[in-house]
């Protein structure tokens, strides 16, 4: 009797502990098949379908599909400012982020959201392969294989390439800053904006009703790829 009790405490403890691994796991999203809306699931493993936290109102929609045309701005700026292909590539690439923005929040986070998911999905692309055709057009050194590296896990993991794409572009900047003191004033401005632009993605990841957050992200994350036109090469321009 006595060792039927332990037996059944034991296997009690055991479901208690395998229970609470499962309840750790869906609160910061890691390990799920699914995935969850967390950006640990984004971040640290392959991040499951599921439509986001954006667009849960018809306002919020409506402002973030509007937002998203600064994107279409800036890629359209680029490529006319710009004669070579790689840097034109590179605009063509910004204006597919706000192609792909735009038709991900047309959709209502409830109305129908295996779609939603599939659209955010190819929104986070667009986002990975535009960063990465950034550190072609301004000719910025990488290790041996990263394209062909990038262009595999971006499919993959979209989001997490997309943030190491950016941080060798930021330390690029950095050096060219070094180099060029007549940036400094502009990349101020860039790291200002960058940095308002990573704080209200990751506050919609945690407080999801702030009205507007993903929005102020969509235009300050144009704003950001704005002022990082310095990294281009200058001898690309058209003569005015």
């Amino acid at each position: 009797m006595a060792l039927a009790d332990r037996s059944e405490s034991r296997s009690g403890r055991l479901k208690l502990e395998a229970q609470s691994i499962r309840d750790l796991k869906s609160a910061i999203g890691i390990g799920l098949p699914k995935g969850g809306t967390g950006m640990f699931s984004n971040l640290l493993t392959y991040p499951g379908l599921n439509p986001g936290t954006c667009d849960y109102c018809h306002r919020e929609r409506v402002a973030n599909v509007l937002t998203s045309a600064p994107f279409l701005w800036t890629g359209h700026k680029i490529m006319r400012n710009h004669e070579d292909k790689t840097t034109k590539g590179y605009g063509a690439s910004v204006m597919g982020v706000g192609v792909a923005s735009g038709v991900f929040h047309s959709f209502l986070k409830t109305e129908n959201p295996k779609l939603k998911s599939v659209f955010r999905r190819l929104d986070y692309m667009a986002v990975s392969f535009s960063t990465l055709m950034l550190l072609k057009a301004a000719r910025i050194e990488v290790p041996r294989g990263y394209y062909k590296t990038a262009y595999l896990y971006g499919s993959l993991n979209p989001l997490a390439m997309a943030a190491c794409n950016i941080g060798i572009m930021e330390t690029a900047y950095l050096k060219r800053v070094a180099k060029a003191p007549e940036l400094k004033g502009i990349h101020k401005l860039h790291s200002v904006v960058a940095a308002v632009s990573i704080g209200s993605f990751l506050l919609e990841e945690f407080k999801e009703d702030i009205p507007h957050s993903h929005a102020v992200w969509h235009c300050t994350a144009a704003m950001s790829t704005a002022t990082a036109q310095p990294l281009l090469p200058k001898n690309t321009a058209k003569a005015s």
